[in-house]
């Protein structure tokens, strides 16, 4: 079951690896082609990255694939699909031991055909999300087992991949909230002192992640992360943020599913008489899990919008909750006969699942983008120009994809990684670049020269 849900997305996403650098990949590679290891053993400010970029497995990604494959991104591209692959496997993992498996399987298959999955699968330098993400369900199912086992070895495997998934982005750093909480409930049920020991090597294991992050970024920066968003509006931004996770992924179904599922079995545990601790510790587990999932991009939540990674861990925890609760009915349903239960269920599933592929993803914003600008292959064809072109610096490259900073990285990679002579340069006004020599832009899947006499242009 597990190998076929990740063959079929790995295939669904093979046009992944034959992607161009895009974004900020090549500041990143630029970054670690320049400084080596010293960019995991140096401060921040020695190497030249903003504390908003403190990824340090990222950078070992980028390190890594440089080493591997040079300038190519196809192997870059392919590593991207092995690291899906990894995060499928580790969020099943978990998944299976807290619901049933074909309603794991089904909960994977809805997330990974998100709006929001689609796009951090296609941009390698949202990889940290993606790849986090794999290494924070490692830590949480390792320390499931631990649980049961008492196992110091599952205990030890949980603080690692935990530490990993820091490393990854300070966004899994609160995944130590939810562990400390379930310790401690263990412990009360218990009385046990063994049931409070998760709590030290997490704690432990933050601390040390702490310390290498005020190395890194300075003790003034220790708390900086994503930054600051303009025009934050306070706490309504927490409605605006989910109502942005629902929309941009059309999750209507789905709430609804989740929203069903979660009365019925609320209700049914009410008339079952459920205690009043028992109540006390479902409302403050999930009140956690809802605060540690927010907070760490609080301050960024205007920005949702645009940078719709921010919505990766909620869309992923929204998902997982539908597929937790839905479970919990098929163990006891409460309506249908059990077979009339579950293929009910599992055609609301495969109704999500169509619904993703034909209608939401083709809309897509990177789809959309890619649809009316040609995205993907304008990198390409501009990138391959603006690192491996004979043409003189005379030569220039005009409304060219990506930010400013995306272009100049492939000119830096060129000139101090390449060790090629001086190339083309970028423009970003047409009218500006019309007296500086030959002036090229992207048409069609190729470059052609600009004919000056039908620029309209304000002649000063």
């Amino acid at each position: 079951m597990l190998m076929g849900i990740i063959v079929t997305l790995t295939v669904f996403y093979g046009n992944v690896a034959n992607l161009w650098w895009m974004f900020d990949d090549t500041q990143h590679l630029k970054l670690v082609a320049l400084t080596e290891l010293k960019v995991f053993t140096k401060p921040a400010a020695e190497v030249g990255y903003i504390p908003a970029n403190f990824t340090p497995w990222l950078f070992l990604n980028y390190w890594i694939d440089l080493k591997l494959f040079g300038l190519d991104p196809r192997g870059a591209h392919i590593h991207q699909l092995l690291s899906l692959g990894f995060t499928v496997a580790a969020a099943f993992y978990l998944l299976k031991r807290i619901m049933m498996p074909v309603i794991a399987s089904g909960t994977l298959v809805v997330f990974f055909l998100t709006p929001v999955a689609h796009t951090v699968i296609h941009i390698l330098c949202t990889r940290h999300y993606l790849e986090g993400l794999g290494y924070a369900c490692l830590g949480l199912a390792f320390y499931l087992k631990y649980r049961n086992s008492n196992r110091y070895a599952h205990l030890i495997l949980a603080v690692i991949f935990s530490f990993i998934a820091f490393l990854n982005k300070e966004v899994y750093l609160p995944l130590v909230g939810i562990v400390t909480c379930i310790s401690f409930f263990d412990f009360v049920e218990t009385k046990s002192r063994r049931k409070l020991i998760p709590i030290g090597f997490f704690t432990s294991a933050a601390f040390v992640y702490f310390c290498y992050r005020a190395y890194a970024l300075g003790w003034q920066n220790l708390i900086t992360g994503y930054g600051s968003a303009i025009d934050h509006r306070g706490p309504i931004e927490i409605t605006i943020y989910l109502k942005e996770i629902i929309i941009f992924n059309q999750l209507g179904i789905l709430i609804a599913l989740l929203l069903i599922s979660f009365l019925v079995y609320a209700s049914r545990k009410l008339k079952e008489g459920i205690e009043i601790y028992s109540q006390f510790k479902f409302l403050t587990l999930n009140a956690l899990a809802l605060v540690c999932i927010l907070a760490p991009i609080y301050k960024v939540m205007p920005t949702a919008n645009i940078n719709h990674n921010y919505i990766f861990l909620a869309t992923f925890s929204l998902v997982v909750a539908t597929g937790y609760f839905v479970s919990k009915l098929l163990d006891n349903p409460p309506f249908f006969k059990p077979k009339a239960q579950f293929i009910s269920v599992f055609s609301v599933f495969l109704a999500m699942i169509f619904l993703q592929i034909f209608i939401t993803l083709p809309n897509a914003t990177l789809n959309i983008q890619n649809n009316t600008s040609n995205l993907y292959d304008k990198h390409k064809v501009e990138g391959v120009y603006l690192l491996y072109s004979k043409d003189p610096v005379s030569h220039t490259l005009a409304d060219a994809a990506g930010a400013p900073w995306h272009q100049s990285g492939l000119i830096d990679l060129r000139a101090q990684y390449l060790r090629l002579p001086p190339g083309p340069s970028v423009c970003t006004e047409v009218c500006r670049c019309a007296n500086n020599g030959t002036v090229y832009r992207y048409n069609n899947g190729k470059l052609v020269e600009i004919n000056r006499s039908e620029l309209k242009c304000n002649q000063e």
